[in-house]
């Protein structure tokens, strides 16, 4: 969206920025209607009242402010115990909800959210907030849907429990400003099929997103969690059809007051073989390294998985791998460490749940002449698995639950450079899925050889890697339990 529109759906689209606002701004005349703090809530809806019942349950529990389900209103499970049941309704007059919400009156304390003042909901509930001015005209709606979870998110934050670690809704309605004035890409506008991915909370966006593609293009739309995707839904991937993530990657940069270094990557045309130039690294400051610990201690609470990787600037203390790796596992995080000579050393200490050396970097380390003994080498001085990059010959993963070895099925030329950080992706995926461990060495031996014939690092061929997922062969080289 770019220029102004007399269409109403495209008005009301650039309208919630502004109209998100006045939900913040009426949060506290609206909290009678709002879940307390430490009440266990089910938050019930039809059609996008449900979807947004999924973002808000998700969204509360991840703050930590209470225990919280949804619902579809007709699947309610009555008889189970709750402090308060929502009812989200923007007409005030869906069946369901009004039945629901009558058959627990006087027995758990309700409340409604709503467009109308002047519907049944309002009777029926114990408590109700208005968004009169977030109520809609157009046949397909999204206005009302996206302030009811603005409105929650102003609610949590005022409240102290931050969504995302630290993404206000200020953020994001200046974020969805600039979303709306800006035009979308023509590819986009002409593709045939869109798949929309979330995760957590914005897992219930990608399941409205996609009811809101069919209801108001009849357009082919689907909708996952992201780890999902790949499970199938990947083989419809092709050119003319979109994958629209519902939610970024956040940057978290630490400034630094010298430039950060630049890497050229020469790829030859003739043999593929890649030559790269690295400029030195600039020198990190005391305070510099202090602030990347505050904001790393911060950010891994909510982590998972982490990734560390690339070599030390100087300025850092040698140990500084060891030491971050220590705090993820102190946050309950895995973590992968993905760099080289002393810093790979230096960070075993910390114990890291994976290691993913290269055999240059492999043997810059260790005494072991075959990969498989550098590798045992490296897992007693402290990496709980390796997964040994061999380049074209694909990885070779020695875990404490058995060894395997995962080939591609053809060697590819091109651009080398990003392949690396292909399969570290890969492998924080399966981390964070649990899937067992020759899956996750499959996985990465695919999206790594798709990523070489890209010529630019971090770009992967979709189709190629769909393909190698069924091609590239897992062979056991040493067998205990695969999980």
């Amino acid at each position: 969206m770019t220029a102004p529109s007399t269409f109403r759906t495209s008005m009301e689209i650039a309208s919630q920025p502004a109209v998100w606002k006045r939900a913040a701004e009426s949060v506290v005349s609206f909290s009678h209607a709002l879940p307390r703090r430490g009440e266990r809530v089910a938050v019930v809806g039809c059609g996008t009242s449900w979807f947004m019942a999924l973002a808000c349950a998700e969204l509360r529990e991840r703050c930590g402010h209470g225990e919280t389900d949804a619902f579809a209103a007709s699947e309610f499970p009555f008889g189970r115990a709750y402090d308060r049941v929502l009812g989200i309704s923007r007409s005030g007059t869906t069946t369901e909800v009004l039945d629901l919400l009558a058959g627990v009156k006087g027995v758990v304390p309700t409340s409604a959210i709503t467009a109308d003042p002047a519907t049944p909901i309002i009777e029926a509930a114990d408590a109700a907030a208005v968004l009169d001015f977030a109520d809609e005209e157009s046949v397909v709606q999204t206005r009302f849907a996206t302030t009811v979870l603005a409105l929650l998110r102003a609610h949590l934050e005022s409240e102290g429990a931050t969504p995302d670690g630290g993404l206000s809704l200020a953020r994001a309605v200046r974020d969805a400003e600039a979303a709306v004035s800006q035009p979308l890409d023509a590819d986009v506008c002409r593709a045939e099929q869109f798949t929309f991915l979330g995760t957590h909370w914005t897992y219930g966006l990608a399941l409205e997103a996609a009811l809101k593609m069919r209801e108001a293009a009849g357009a082919w739309t689907e909708a996952y969690p992201a780890m999902e995707y790949r499970h199938g839904p990947i083989s419809i991937t092709g050119p003319g059809r979109v994958v629209w993530r519902a939610a970024e990657l956040r940057e978290e940069l630490v400034p630094l007051k010298a430039e950060s270094r630049r890497t050229v990557t020469v790829v030859s045309r003739a043999d593929g073989d890649a030559t790269v130039f690295n400029q030195a690294g600039p020198r990190i400051e005391t305070a510099e390294w202090a602030d990347l610990t505050a904001r790393f201690s911060s950010l891994v609470r909510d982590a998972r998985v982490v990734v560390l990787s690339g070599s030390l600037p100087p300025g850092m203390p040698s140990d500084a791998y060891a030491r971050l790796v220590r705090m993820a596992a102190e946050a309950g995080a895995a973590t992968i460490l993905d760099t080289s000579g002393d810093a790979l050393l230096m960070g075993l200490g910390g114990g890291p749940s994976v290691v993913k050396p290269n055999l240059a970097e492999i043997a810059q380390i260790t005494r072991g002449a075959e990969p498989a003994d550098a590798a045992a080498e490296l897992r007693a001085l402290g990496a709980e698995s390796v997964v040994l990059s061999c380049g074209p010959d694909g990885l070779h993963g020695i875990t404490p639950r058995g060894s395997w070895r995962a080939t591609p099925p053809d060697r590819l030329t091109g651009n080398p450079t990003g392949a690396g950080d292909a399969c570290v992706a890969a492998l924080a995926a399966g981390l964070l899925s649990g899937e067992p461990w020759p899956a996750v060495l499959r996985d990465a031996a695919a999206l790594s050889a798709a990523s070489v014939p890209c010529a630019m690092a971090g770009d992967f061929d979709a189709a190629l890697y769909h393909q190698f997922r069924t091609t590239v062969s897992v062979e056991t080289t040493h067998a205990l339990d695969a999980h």
